[in-house]
């Protein structure tokens, strides 16, 4: 009877023991989770600030200056292309 009783409790100590373990291992992997999304925030945040750097010491004035210094700007496909001019109001056709 003794000995059924020491087996009963060491079966019970070793299921807390693994379950104990098991949400060790689980509150682990959420920590590393959590800061790995808080590296990928990081990581953003010094990407927008880079863009936002970038943004400002490159404007349409700039880049115009940069390539006017390479090679004189004209017109890809030649002519630039015309609306077409309607002679009147639109009107519905009959269907």
């Amino acid at each position: 009877m003794f000995a059924k009783i020491v087996v009963v409790i060491l079966a019970l100590g070793l299921c807390a023991a693994a379950l104990l373990s098991l949400r060790q291992m689980r509150t682990q992997a959420a920590h590393e989770l959590a800061e790995a999304r808080l590296r990928v925030l990081q990581r953003d945040n010094e990407l927008w600030r880079l863009r936002a750097q970038i943004a400002e010491h490159v404007t349409p004035e700039h880049i115009q200056e940069l390539a006017a210094k390479l090679h004189p700007l004209k017109p890809v496909g030649g002519d630039a292309v015309q609306p077409p001019v309607l002679a009147g109001p639109i009107q519905d056709q009959p269907r």
